[in-house]
């Protein structure tokens, strides 16, 4: 009985998330993208130019 509680609440659980991402989908699709975005271009800022000429000259395996 108790394995069967603790499956329900992970069900219960992963449902409300389900919906309460639905829900929300409707008022923050226009900023969904946004935190994405932010992080690579952050990532892309931190960048050195002597790792970008690395990446840049890199020799496949």
């Amino acid at each position: 009985m108790r394995r069967a509680l603790l499956l329900m609440g992970i069900w219960a659980a992963f449902f409300g998330g389900a919906l309460v991402a639905g829900l929300t989908m409707a008022y923050l699709s226009t900023w969904m993208l946004l935190l994405p975005m932010v992080i690579l271009l952050a990532m892309a800022l931190n960048k050195t130019p002597e790792q970008m000429l690395a990446t840049e000259h890199a020799q496949p395996a």
